[in-house]
This record gives C-alpha cells, sequence and structure tokens, in this order.
C-alpha cells in the first residue's frame, strides 16, 4: 500500500527567508510539495483562491509573523469549517512555557522550537499527516473560505439560549437562536447552518 504522507503539499508561513529556505529543503528532502508565503494574510490570500479546490495537507506556522501574528492565523484557520481539519504545526525561535502555551491555545495540532532536530520535525509531520489523511474534510464548494461557522441552537429557555450566544460569542463564534422547533425550521429555510 502507498504512503500517502509521501506526495503531501505543506504550506510554510515564514517571514524569515533563511528560515523559510532552511525548512523547504528540509521538506522537499522528504518528498513533499512546499508552498512558501511571508505573511499570514498573503497564506489566508492564497488558501481563498488557488488553494481552495487543493489545500494544503499541513501548515507550518511561525509565531511570530508581521502583521496578523501566528496565533490568529492558527484560530482564525480552526475555527474554519473549510480549513479546522488542516493540521498546523507552529514554529517559534522561543522555547518558554508561555509561547508553547499560547501556540496550543490558538488550536495547533503541535508546537516546536525552531532549532528542533531535523528528524523529530520529519516524524511529527509524517505523524499528523498520517492522522489528517484518516478523518480529512473536503473544502465545501460555493462557500467563502473563510466565513464562520454558522450554529443555531434552539431551546425553549431563552435564559439558557442567552447563555449559550455569550458563551460561542466568547470565543468569536457568533450562533442564531430559536425558541421553537417551528422557528428553527423557518430559519433552516432562510439560511444553510453547519451545525
Amino acid at each position: 500500500m502507498e504512503d500517502k504522507t509521501l506526495k503531501a503539499g505543506i504550506m510554510i508561513v515564514e517571514d524569515s527567508e533563511t528560515q523559510r529556505v532552511i525548512l523547504r529543503h528540509i521538506l522537499e528532502q522528504q518528498g513533499w510539495t512546499v508552498i512558501c508565503t511571508a505573511s499570514a494574510e498573503q497564506a489566508l490570500d492564497l488558501l481563498s483562491t488557488s488553494a481552495k479546490k487543493n489545500p494544503p495537507d499541513l501548515i507550518i506556522i511561525d509565531y511570530h509573523l508581521p502583521g496578523l501574528q501566528g496565533d490568529e492565523l492558527c484560530r482564525r484557520l480552526k475555527l474554519n469549517i473549510d480549513t479546522r481539519s488542516i493540521p498546523t504545526i507552529m514554529l517559534t525561535v522561543e522555547d518558554g512555557k508561555e509561547s508553547q502555551k499560547h501556540g496550543l491555545e490558538s488550536g495547533a495540532d503541535d508546537y516546536f522550537a525552531k532549532f528542533t532536530d531535523d528528524d523529530i520535525l520529519v516524524l511529527k509531520i509524517k505523524s499528523l499527516l498520517k492522522k489528517s489523511k484518516e478523518s480529512h474534510v473536503l473544502f465545501g464548494i460555493g462557500s467563502s473560505l473563510f466565513q464562520s461557522s454558522r450554529i443555531l441552537a434552539v431551546d425553549n429557555s431563552p435564559t439558557y439560549l442567552e447563555f449559550l450566544a455569550s458563551a460561542f460569542k466568547e470565543d468569536g463564534i457568533p450562533i442564531d437562536t430559536a425558541n421553537s422547533g417551528q422557528e428553527a425550521v423557518r430559519k433552516i429555510k432562510d439560511k444553510k447552518y453547519d451545525c
């Protein structure tokens, strides 16, 4: 059986040209296709256009980027229904627990200091790619790539619905609410929901 991790496409989001070249060399030696961007904004543009039909299998993100930081990019990817299944690795020059905590809190699947041994990085990438192939979610066609998840909560308790809406809002996820099944059916006719 062919190892599907061999033909994987990997996106590197790294503002340091030197670091991009080093990472690209390591990954291409493994037979992986590599796409590089210098900022989170470029990565989002690429994912919204050319990569929409052919998304990367894994994204490596530098924690410290100009403009939109790496942890915020990761958070946006994980909040989006079309990109949340793409494994992400957060890289930084720092090896402190605080940076690791921020990287993992943003939804990154793993975290590495830039001085991590190349062999360990490659093994972790292979592991994440294998897991991803088992649970890969296909991109939606015709939907906006970075549209927030659309959630409808249905309950006959206005207090509970208000609690849910507030809790989701804290995580940056707006939800719609309905007080009854009939109201939910009316809302579903007018709008498509992911959950």
